[in-house]
């Protein structure tokens, strides 16, 4: 790859001011990362590159930043950056069986920003989180707080809940550890969280039995009746035999509870 092993050019390559062919370079670098092609042995220029644009914040994204933070941040070269940035993290883990741990302390730097910022990167990590529990499962745990509860910046650990909701797989370890959160995002209508509270019920996470279920929902009479409805969905599209007894013991418990 000429972009790669062209060293003569090696002060310019330095420079990571974000004009649109270095952009380019950024979500090319994350394609290969993800292919498993391989940085013909400068694994360590491609990660200097990558933790570098990853942490240069000099530059917003051309949308308003009301917008959903995903949105906006796969329209951002930080951003941009640290998505690729989490694909090189795992090519070399795929390739060394480890991952540097400087890629670490790029992930805390960014789980520590606030408001804004903080929401924008949270989305990268909350739309890949289902790799983050299948490769890095020690580390979803460890910083599961930092991720979704109390030590993350004001509003953020909720904020990522209801992103992972939005854009991720049901994730076992955030349904058990923040029901609370998850209760809330259905309350507030954020997309799919009622799918992922009904998961946790058929899947027989602690909290999330029928009973308890129920007893949430019936405080409001329209999420009882589109729970009904997503859970006819899911339970046609389930396959193991407790998914299906306990979405007919959750039906029945509704049922029971209804007016008479």
């Amino acid at each position: 790859m000429s972009v790669l092993n062209d060293r003569s050019h090696h002060d310019r390559d330095l420079d990571y001011s974000w004009d649109r062919p270095a952009y380019a370079v950024i979500e090319l670098l994350g394609a290969v990362s993800v292919k498993g092609l391989g940085f013909d042995g400068r694994d360590d220029d491609v990660f200097d590159l990558l933790r570098s644009a990853t942490l240069d914040r000099t530059q917003d994204s051309q949308l308003p930043s009301s917008d959903d933070p995903l949105t906006v941040a796969i329209n951002r070269p930080c951003t941009t950056a640290l998505g690729s940035l989490i694909g090189f993290m795992s090519h070399e883990l795929d390739q060394q069986g480890e991952i540097r741990p400087e890629a670490f302390d790029v992930l805390d730097r960014v789980l520590h920003l606030e408001g804004a910022d903080g929401a924008q990167h949270r989305a990268v990590i909350a739309f890949r989180l289902r790799w983050f529990t299948a490769s890095l499962p020690d580390w979803l745990e460890s910083n599961a707080e930092l991720l979704f509860g109390a030590d993350a910046p004001d509003g953020l650990g909720q904020e990522t809940v209801d992103l992972a909701l939005q854009w991720s797989r049901t994730n076992r370890l955030m349904l058990s550890r923040f029901p609370g959160a998850v209760r809330d995002a259905v309350v507030r209508g954020v997309d799919n969280a009622l799918d992922h509270l009904l998961v946790g019920n058929l899947w027989n996470v602690p909290k999330y039995g029928a009973d308890e279920l129920v007893r949430f929902l019936a405080h409001n009479p329209d999420l009882l009746s589109k729970a009904g409805e997503a859970l006819g969905r899911l339970a046609r599209d389930a396959t193991e035999p407790h998914a299906l007894e306990a979405a007919t013991a959750l039906w029945r418990t509704a049922v029971a509870a209804g007016p008479e």
